[in-house]
């Protein structure tokens, strides 16, 4: 039969739909967590087993698929477009079985012409997959328990009925359950189940301290931070509660540490402060932990500026003090900024120099400059402009000095070109230095 898919996108994705991460047994032990992605345009399924990395995820096939599909076919009709993890454990592939997936508008004119682009719309397949030789898990009736029994009957390895049963008790608005689904958020035999659990609790509003505190103390970190993420609306009313998630800050699971930099940004709390200051520093070179804990730094931004200043600019992690006076500059915090200049001006060198760089480049990028931020701070104003014009007219009297380094006058040019404590940039002496050297 005639393709005309286009033959060079072979081998990599160009349709990926249905994505689902398999939370069950029936597969087998070596699929739990794997994912499976439709793929209608080739005509398969593709597996990758998933494992965590620090605050992310990696993934890879399967050894048993380095040369092949999860599930793949050389009818050009197999169109799977949607996978899901049924109530029995087994995997449903739907396959809408047409001969075009493309929209026509994708389809060459030509192409149309010759073809049907509706063939097939009559026909449809489900795939059941399970693993060979396993049992077919019970399903039990949902609708033929009541509130304590369904329950009971979350407390389950299968992600389709954990997720329909919590559906059902929330539609339910029953208040008596809360006492059992308490004592399944604590003693569960599945991580999953104490976490729906708790979630269970939380949108039936019957979340109580004591549970909350139960569960960040949980054997599973996957259970910690979920606790830790509920706590957030209410962190600063529990001082337990705000002292456990504190704690958490120097654990070795960098997810859980993210979601604490995340709900200590729901703190007002110094020691708050503190903390994300120490998860920075720790942390300073992975993306999503630096970004949770700038992103929480809004009620922080004073004290970090005041009390954590020179450490960031010792740290000399440009990324990080780059993020550190973006977030700064971008909330206008005055008094934290009015912190920051005398560390980041502390004497004519050239550290200093590209320190002044890297804020200087800061206000720019937000289309602001050195008097305009300074219209909103304090007393100190005249003094940081003062120490900032000493240190340009330092870096000015360097690149016309003969007897300083060529990396010592790229340094001052660079922070030359940047514009100085009236606006301007002193286009004149930079013209200068284009004359040639005679």
């Amino acid at each position: 039969m005639s393709r005309y898919n286009d033959y060079e996108k072979a081998n990599r994705f160009t349709s990926a739909c249905g994505f689902i991460i398999y939370e069950d047994h029936r597969l087998g032990d070596s699929f739990i967590g794997n994912s499976f992605v439709a793929e209608p345009v080739h005509n398969l399924v593709s597996r990758a087993v998933v494992f965590p990395t620090g605050t992310t995820f990696g993934s890879k096939r399967a050894d048993e698929e380095k040369n092949a599909e999860f599930l793949a076919s050389t009818d050009n009709w197999f169109r799977p477009t949607s996978i899901r993890s049924g109530p029995d454990g087994a995997l449903y592939v739907t396959d809408m079985y047409r001969l075009v997936i493309e929209h026509p508008e994708w389809v060459p004119m030509d192409w149309q012409r010759k073809l049907n682009l509706r063939e097939g719309h009559d026909k449809g397949r489900i795939y059941r997959i399970s693993g060979k030789g396993l049992p077919r898990r019970t399903v039990p009736n949902l609708k033929q328990l009541n509130s304590s029994d369904l329950v009971k009957a979350l407390d389950s390895d299968n992600r389709w009925q954990r997720d329909a049963i919590q559906q059902l008790l929330f539609w339910s608005h029953d208040n008596s359950i809360t006492e059992a689904l308490g004592d399944l958020a604590i003693r569960g035999t599945h991580p999953a189940a104490r976490i729906q659990a708790l979630w269970t609790l939380h949108t039936l509003s019957s979340l109580s301290e004591e549970l909350l505190l139960a569960s960040l103390n949980d054997s599973d970190t996957r259970v910690i931070r979920q606790a830790v993420r509920l706590s957030a609306d209410t962190i600063d009313q529990h001082p337990r509660i705000l002292a456990k998630v504190l704690s958490l800050a120097h654990h070795d699971d960098a997810a859980l540490v993210q979601q604490v930099a995340y709900t200590l940004g729901e703190s007002h709390s110094e020691n708050a402060a503190h903390a994300l200051a120490e998860i920075l520093l720790r942390h300073s070179k992975d993306p999503y932990l630096r970004s949770a804990v700038l992103s929480s730094s809004l009620p922080h931004a004073d004290v970090l500026a005041r009390d954590h200043t020179r450490a960031f600019l010792n740290s000399g992690d440009r990324t990080l003090i780059e993020g550190f006076l973006q977030t700064l500059v971008g909330i206008r915090s005055p008094s934290g900024i009015a912190a920051v200049v005398p560390e980041l001006i502390r004497r004519n060198d050239l550290r200093t120099m590209n320190l002044a760089a890297i804020f200087l480049k800061t206000l720019r990028d937000q289309q602001t400059s050195l008097p305009d931020l300074y219209s909103a701070a304090d007393s100190k104003t005249q003094t940081s402009l003062e120490k900032f014009q000493r240190l340009f007219d330092y870096a000015g009297e360097l690149v016309s000095d003969p007897a300083a380094s060529l990396s010592a006058k790229r340094t001052a040019l660079a922070l030359l070109s940047y514009p100085q404590t009236d606006g301007t940039v002193d286009g004149a002496m930079l013209l200068s230095l284009l004359n040639p050297v005679t």
